[in-house]
């Protein structure tokens, strides 16, 4: 997932966009874009569409592992709504996360019981 926050913060430079470009035209404050493109929230495919929207870039360019400055010149399909459709190429990494997330799930009721375990010794 790094190259993914990698290739958002590189083509919103090539863009020649800001951070604070792109909160706004994601209806984010710099804030809240920022810990996006850290990566210190759970970006969400609505998410992933609307910053390829701002970017004016399909989807899939997003994952695209030898992302090159040639690629993101070519705009997505017109007659596109707000939020791009969601390529193909995209739904195995929502599959990737889903099962990700999944797995933090599980491990913060793992913590959860461990802790209670630990309350109930002391």
């Amino acid at each position: 997932m790094q190259y993914v926050l990698e290739n958002i913060r590189k083509i919103r430079e090539i863009k020649g966009l800001t951070r604070e470009d792109a909160a706004e035209r994601m209806g984010l404050s710099l804030s809240g874009y920022s810990k996006l493109e850290r990566g210190e929230v759970d970006w969400t495919l609505k998410k992933l569409g609307q910053i390829a929207a701002v970017f004016d870039l399909p989807v899939d360019r997003l994952f695209d592992t030898h992302l090159e400055t040639s690629m993101l010149h070519r705009p997505r399909s017109k007659g596109t709504s707000n939020v791009p459709e969601v390529p193909a190429a995209s739904i195995q990494p929502q599959r990737h996360w889903d099962a990700r997330e999944q797995d933090v799930q599980r491990l913060k009721e793992e913590l959860a019981d461990l802790r209670e375990r630990l309350e109930r010794r002391g």
